[in-house]
């Protein structure tokens, strides 16, 4: 087996899964303490042993490991913790009354504000998505399509600690 504890700063990380590969394919999740143990490996495989957990980077990235003989202990890594970021979506459609709330392809959605820039288009289903987005900024999301008017014109979002959903607008 190779073992090892995953930590940041001195504590341990929860929930980090371990993938290994050549040698010893296969993958395990660390436990409350930060342990893992991939069992179970052959004597003479070489292994490459690789830990991964949204929003932190590992030190080292992965670790090359060859059983001879014996298990392998102590092959730990220190997680930091990375930028967790957000993200601003919604829904771009109709108000037909005979088709209540189709989608709009092809709006062009600007993202402007401190820390927000951007653009991109809604897709066939009239959905779009901003993503990348850090805590504590105020971005505002204006839609344009020639020949187009939108209720609202633009909003004002404001993003705390949470995707934001549900910014939808309506062609008049």
């Amino acid at each position: 087996s190779i073992s090892g504890t995953v930590t940041s700063g001195g504590s341990p990380i929860q929930g980090v899964t371990i993938s290994g590969s050549g040698g010893c394919p296969g993958f395990t999740t660390t436990n409350s303490n930060g342990d893992y143990t991939l069992a179970g490996i052959p004597d003479g495989s070489t292994c490459t042993v690789t830990p991964s957990k949204s929003a932190y980077t590992f030190t080292p990235t992965s670790r090359t490991v060859t059983i001879n003989g014996a298990n392998v202990t102590g092959q730990d890594f220190e997680g930091t913790p990375g930028a967790i970021t957000y993200s601003i979506s919604g829904y771009v459609k109709t108000p037909d009354t005979a088709r209540p709330g189709s989608p709009i392809s092809g709006v062009t959605m600007t993202l402007s504000g401190t820390g927000c820039s951007g653009s991109t288009s809604t897709s066939s289903n009239g959905t779009y998505i901003f993503t990348g987005l850090s805590d504590g900024v105020t971005c505002t999301v204006t839609p344009s399509k020639t020949g187009y008017t939108f209720s609202p014109a633009s909003r004002s979002v404001t993003i705390n600690n949470a995707n934001v959903t549900g910014q939808d607008f309506v062609r008049q």
